[in-house]
């Protein structure tokens, strides 16, 4: 039985640059979380 599905994404040079975008904003954000749950804890 299959419980997962698999796509493969061929994107074109715009959803490419999009994506690659995305994840440079993505990465940001999850640092700058990162980052904060450090310091609350340093601060507790």
């Amino acid at each position: 039985m299959q419980t997962a599905y698999r796509f493969k994404l061929i994107p074109n040079v715009h959803q490419a640059e999009t994506m690659v975008s995305w994840l440079g904003m993505l990465r940001g954000m999850v640092n700058y979380n990162l980052a904060d749950r450090i310091d609350i804890g340093l601060t507790h």
